[in-house]
């Protein structure tokens, strides 16, 4: 005896797609409702002209405060150990007879903590002055960050650091 085998009909197979369609379209909304933008964690600062726009106010230039360091005698390398014999390349070194002026403005300072005593002084007087570093040519990264320390000692946290020119001024 053979036995039939049992066939379905075609239309039970199917699949609905409009119920998948709309859980589909239900969990786009969902998620675009729910979604939250991230804002910014800080502003940028932004320094816009006055002089343009709808309230035009006449822009007043501000001179920044300079204070310049410059390498007066560059000296020589000498070896750490023994002062009185040149640096070989092993081991640490110092400079032998280096000597470094301070400025700030025309007024010469003897030490970094009097050039930022002097600018924190006409800072106090004009706070929206800028401060200007003049680093000359020569200025070892030691001379520089001694001077910014100060400055920052001083409460000045926003230095401008300007280089690398070989004339004095």
């Amino acid at each position: 005896m053979a036995r039939k085998r049992a066939r379905f009909p075609e239309d039970e197979a199917r699949i609905e797609m409009a119920p998948m369609i709309d859980v589909t379209f239900l969990l786009l909304v969902f998620f675009l409702c729910t979604l939250r933008f991230k804002s910014f964690e800080g502003k940028l600062t932004a320094y816009l002209p006055k002089d343009v726009g709808l309230a035009r106010v006449p822009a007043q230039p501000i001179e920044p405060i300079t204070a310049v360091l410059r390498v007066t005698n560059a000296g020589e390398l000498r070896s750490e150990a023994d002062p009185a014999r040149a640096w070989d390349g092993e081991g640490r070194w110092v400079y032998a007879g280096r000597a470094v002026s301070y400025r700030v403005g025309p007024r010469a300072v003897a030490t970094p903590a009097e050039l930022a005593a002097r600018v924190a002084e006409l800072r106090a007087q004009t706070p929206e002055r800028d401060v200007k570093l003049d680093v000359g040519a020569g200025a070892i990264q030691g001379e520089v960050i001694g001077v910014i320390d100060a400055l920052r000692a001083a409460g000045i946290a926003d230095v401008v650091l300007r280089g690398g020119e070989p004339s004095a001024r």
